[in-house]
């Protein structure tokens, strides 16, 4: 990623940067377990999921900082980082889970940390979606078995997949990647920092729905609260409501901002 970085900024083409998409995420246990997934199903899930977010975090976003221009972050959580492992709430891989309610507590924490300094032009976004119509599970079942012989441990897995149907379902009547588009960039728009990505009818359950409505309604805050009257926008007013990354891409794409 530092290297990525160095090749943007040193492109005389790429100009700055504007908008950063800090969206990699995979899944690769099938279980509800703590116990049953291997060390190496955490440890892979949460080098892309948390690691990668991380990564990116550090080495963008003080440069963008340096930049003195309105910019914006996105991270991608998931409606699974807000809800649990249990049949209540995600109803499966506690892996995934668990390493989604990290990107949010990091995205949280990014966000009161830059709101806090003084002449900060990054906004920060935590995207929140449910299913989206993409190849994501069944990329994320084929890793499931990469490496993994007919045998207790195959059967297992199938076993957890088998349990997990309200996922494939949230999927199907997810939105698509150009909804799932036009939601961030309305988000983002109105200058928000939680930007949930679902239908409360057709994305999930009624009991899910509620669930995470009353997460997000006891959420403090404090912790993506305005920036103090020192920032260099006027009042406490967000970058972001006044000039979207987004459309300053489009409108300005033959500058070849990234």
């Amino acid at each position: 990623v530092e290297s990525l970085k160095q090749q943007v900024y040193s492109n005389p083409a790429l100009g700055e940067v504007a908008f950063l998409f800090a969206n990699a995420g995979m899944s690769r246990a099938a279980s509800g377990s703590v116990i049953e997934p291997s060390m190496e199903d955490w440890e892979r899930t949460f080098a892309v999921n948390v690691y990668g977010v991380v990564h990116c975090l550090k080495s963008f976003v003080p440069a963008m900082q340096a930049q003195r221009t309105d910019c914006a972050v996105v991270t991608t959580s998931s409606y699974a980082g807000l809800l649990n492992a249990s049949p209540g709430g995600f109803g499966s891989d506690v892996c995934y889970t668990a390493s989604k309610h990290a990107v949010t507590i990091i995205t949280e924490a990014l966000a009161h940390e830059l709101r806090l300094q003084p002449r900060n032009q990054v906004s920060v976004h935590c995207l929140f979606p449910a299913g989206v119509k993409t190849n994501f599970l069944r990329n994320s079942e084929a890793a499931m078995f990469q490496g993994v012989d007919e045998g207790p441990e195959r059967a297992r897995r199938e076993e957890g997949i088998a349990k997990s149907r309200n996922v494939p379902l949230i999927t199907r009547k997810g939105l698509t990647p150009d909804e799932l588009v036009q939601v961030l960039y309305d988000g983002m728009k109105e200058g928000k920092f939680y930007i949930r990505a679902y239908d409360h009818e057709n994305n999930f359950d009624v009991l899910g729905a509620v669930i995470m409505e009353r997460v997000l309604s006891v959420r403090p805050p404090s912790a993506v609260s305005s920036r103090p009257e020192t920032s260099s926008s006027s009042g406490s007013r967000s970058p972001w409501s006044t000039r979207s990354a987004l459309a300053a891409k489009r409108q300005h794409h033959h500058h070849s901002k990234l």
